[in-house]
């Protein structure tokens, strides 16, 4: 029965300082106090411009198509591969996410030198799984298509993976600031795409067919002309601490016969590493072009090794519980894929903090060692820390120390 009465906590404050003993350490709330007001440093609006491509390149299957940054180009928030995609004859319709799985590597140069390179089924997996629930449905339904199997017509939007966008920093805040580009003068930045084969992009590995239209769409920031000449010209002084993506195994697909161990040499991994990814995939028809890279498989055992010590050694369970600790979950439609953590809490830090990392600079032979339940095919992915910067002639460079 409640009493409904009047209310005394006299005695519970009486009692608190009984249990000062604990109260050490630095405050870090006062729920009584007035909340602090603050400011952004410069507000700015978004923009849109769509900028067209050459269309013989930009399409279903082919390799190197080039896109050079517009020169007048000042300071870029995001840039965007916007692709239409015609209508699918029957019976064949277009994979879940079909956006996903449009790219296939994308490179980025500058002054003729490559920058980074990445597989966007890497970028994509790491971020999607990095939502929430109602942010991953969201980005799904606006970006890549949806996440049913449609036959209809559909436009796809897909992030640009630069240093500083959202989904290559693993970033649920945003990008990491926007890309100053009015000082790239003769300079500019050319990004490359391979796109997937046309067998990729449909349920039955039927053949998709042309895209109807594809457009680069760039994300500018407008601002007051003081504050967008101090933003879009940082020769000299522009350094991001980022992430890079690199590809350690010999092979990009490694096919492994099931409950067979199989040790994969990986290629002088240079740099500070936060995570060896093992992205395995089911092996199905073996071709690599008609089965779908995004249904990964777990290791029923897997071992880091390095100069013939056993730095890491965990069986399916003891890794399934290592991803859960470290912050990695899936989706309803992307399992993640198995992973090394060799930082604290991975997940939750992202690219722009440091949280642990282990570098292979003085170790000379790295192994990983893996036994799968099914017949997949495998390859070995490293995430390292790499800081951007911009020279005073405006190149762009990547270092990994």
């Amino acid at each position: 029965m409640v009493i409904l009465s009047g209310e005394d906590p006299t005695i519970y404050l009486e009692s608190l300082p009984f249990s000062n003993h604990w109260a050490v350490g630095p405050v870090n709330r006062d729920a009584l106090q007035a909340t602090a007001y603050s400011r952004v440093r410069q507000p700015y609006i978004g923009r849109f411009r769509s900028v067209p491509v050459n269309a013989a390149t930009f399409t279903v299957g082919t390799q190197n198509a080039t896109f050079l940054l517009p020169e007048s180009l000042q300071t870029v928030l995001g840039l965007y591969l916007r692709v239409t995609l015609a209508a699918s004859a029957n019976p064949a319709s277009y994979r879940k996410i079909v956006g996903a799985r449009v790219l296939r590597n994308v490179r980025v140069l500058s002054a003729g030198q490559q920058v980074m390179e990445c597989d966007m089924r890497d970028v994509l997996t790491d971020y999607l799984t990095n939502l929430e629930e109602q942010a991953y449905e969201s980005f799904c339904d606006t970006h890549l298509g949806g996440r049913v199997a449609t036959q209809a017509a559909t436009t796809v939007l897909i992030p640009v993976p630069l240093w500083n966008a959202a989904i290559f920093t693993r970033s649920h805040l945003g990008h990491l600031g926007a890309l100053p580009c009015a000082g790239f003068g003769n300079n500019r930045l050319e990004i490359q795409f391979d796109f997937a084969a046309a067998t990729s992009l449909t349920s039955d590995q039927s053949a998709a067919p042309a895209f109807t239209k594809v457009e680069m769409e760039l994300y500018e920031a407008m601002m007051p002309a003081t504050a967008q000449r101090a933003y879009a010209n940082q020769n000299g002084n522009y350094s991001l601490i980022s992430r890079a993506f690199r590809r350690l195994s010999n092979s990009d697909q490694v096919s492994v016969a099931a409950n067979t161990e199989v040790a994969i040499s990986l290629n002088a991994p240079g740099g500070a590493y936060e995570e060896i990814i093992i992205a395995a995939v089911k092996h199905g028809n073996g071709n690599l072009d008609e089965i779908d890279l995004f249904d990964y498989v777990a290791p029923s055992e897997m071992a880091l090794v390095c100069d013939s010590r056993n730095v890491r050694t965990l069986d399916g369970a003891q890794a399934a519980i290592e991803q859960f600790a470290n912050g990695f979950t899936s989706t309803a439609d992307i399992k993640t894929p198995i992973r090394f953590c060799l930082g604290t809490h991975t997940r939750a830090y992202g690219a722009n903090s440091y949280s642990g990392a282990f570098s292979f600079d003085a170790i000379s032979d790295v192994t990983v060692k893996l036994k799968f339940a099914e017949q997949v095919f495998v390859r070995i992915l490293g995430i390292c820390k790499a800081r951007y910067t911009i020279s005073a002639n405006g190149e762009v460079r990547q270092a990994l120390r």
